[in-house]
């Protein structure tokens, strides 16, 4: 069996240039298996009612996530270095269509930055 990777998607996949824009001391990346220990739902927490969610759901929906296939569900989070902590986060879903010679439409949803981190322009990157 074919372990599960560690990250949502390939952060090559995420610009340079955004990440050149952040503060010094954060980085900007894909949802890891590993987030779950680093507030990403109290980071979530600040956009709606998350519920009470277990590692091991956290665990099966970023495995259920991984098996869309195709670069379905893009989940970038920005880390706080220095606290090893989730800041901010948002969602991109890429859509395969049938319209536009079968081309693809992306949807950016759930966009949040945790109340410590407001002002530095995370939600706008």
């Amino acid at each position: 069996m074919t372990p599960w990777p560690t990250a949502l998607f390939s952060s090559d996949l995420i610009s340079a240039a955004v990440q050149s824009q952040l503060p010094e001391g954060y980085l900007m990346r894909p949802l890891e298996i590993t987030d779950y220990h680093k507030g990403f739902y109290d980071c979530l927490a600040g956009l709606t009612v998350v519920g009470k969610v277990s590692e091991e759901s956290f665990r099966s929906t970023f495995e259920k996530m991984c098996q869309g296939g195709g670069g379905v569900y893009h989940i970038v989070v920005i880390e706080d270095l220095a606290a090893s902590r989730i800041v901010a986060t948002g969602t991109l879903v890429v859509e395969q269509k049938f319209l536009r010679s079968c081309g693809k439409a992306g949807h950016i949803e759930d966009i949040v930055v945790h109340d410590s981190q407001r002002g530095k322009k995370f939600g706008i990157r």
